[in-house]
């Protein structure tokens, strides 16, 4: 999760992933085929809803 966390944020390519920055030893391909999977499961979407259901409440974003 950390790796597809780091993708989204720098916008690089899977490719160009740096992966030894992270702990584990990890293939571009891997990471991309469980992105791809958890996005067609519509993973991240859910995973959104519940953060925004989190903090807001009746319409009121609520800083924690």
């Amino acid at each position: 999760m950390n790796v597809i966390e780091y993708l989204l944020k720098t916008g690089s390519s899977w490719r160009s992933l740096s992966l030894s920055v992270f702990k584990g030893n990890y293939k571009w391909q891997s990471i991309y085929y469980h992105f791809n999977k958890w996005n067609k499961l519509n993973i991240f979407c859910k995973i959104y809803k519940q953060i925004l259901a989190k903090y807001f409440k009746n319409n009121v974003f609520i800083i924690i």
